[in-house]
């Protein structure tokens, strides 16, 4: 029997157990696949991450109306290259606290309600 049962370690979940377990020891977190969240992986952080790029070399291309003149280039490389680079920071970030955590109160898998 636990005080407080957590299912999903996604960016909600983390962040539920993180406020939770300040007020209980007697807490659960089961969460089916990845503990690194889908939001650092390939969601919300990545997405972010593109579209400031994207505002920046807009803002570049507009610049004639402030009576500068730029030409822009983008390099796709190096804008995915700085993608992977911060997105592995943010993975490896949640995993080191994930990991941290105490092992009885985590469950890899399905959680079914009977």
């Amino acid at each position: 029997m636990y005080d407080i049962i957590i299912i999903g370690a996604g960016t909600a979940g983390i962040s539920a157990y993180k406020e939770a377990i300040k007020h209980t020891q007697n807490i659960l977190i089961i969460n089916a696949g990845s503990w690194e969240t889908t939001c650092a992986r390939v969601g919300c952080m990545p997405s972010k991450l593109l579209i400031s790029s994207a505002n920046r070399m807009h803002e570049i291309k507009n610049a004639e109306t402030l009576g500068l003149q730029h030409d822009a280039v983008v390099n796709t490389s190096t804008v995915m290259d700085r993608l992977h680079k911060l997105r592995d920071h943010y993975i490896r970030a949640t995993l080191k606290e994930v990991e941290q955590w105490d092992s009885t109160h985590k469950i890899s898998g399905h959680a079914k309600f009977t």
